[in-house]
């Protein structure tokens, strides 16, 4: 029976020879796929359509502004959507004063 030792020495050499293997027959797999490319005239959209799909989706992705919910009458600069966490300044100081935030309500 092989000792632990020789049993990892055959391990390194095997994996050596494993890395090996494979860069020459990944070498030959591109060389194929090259030349198959050349001969169809294959975009790389034709290989892999879902990798650019999901770039014209990101693309694409640019939304417009929110519409304006709300506007401060005394400054028409003063405009909010609505949307957020938390509304601004202007408004939060006015609720703090006892008004309602439906006074800036737009429409």
């Amino acid at each position: 029976m092989a000792s632990l030792k020789d049993l990892l020495a055959q391990q390194e050499e095997l994996a050596a020879k494993i890395a090996e293997a494979r860069v020459k027959e990944v070498e030959g797999a591109l060389k194929k796929i090259h030349d198959l490319i050349e001969t169809y005239d294959i975009t790389p959209e034709e290989v892999f359509p879902s990798l650019f799909k999901r770039a014209r989706k990101a693309e694409k992705g640019t939304r417009a502004p929110a519409k304006v919910k709300y506007q401060d009458p005394k400054n028409p600069e003063n405009k909010w959507s609505g949307r957020g966490p938390f509304p601004p300044k202007w408004i939060q100081e006015h609720e703090a004063a006892g008004g309602s935030r439906d006074e800036f309500l737009v429409g």
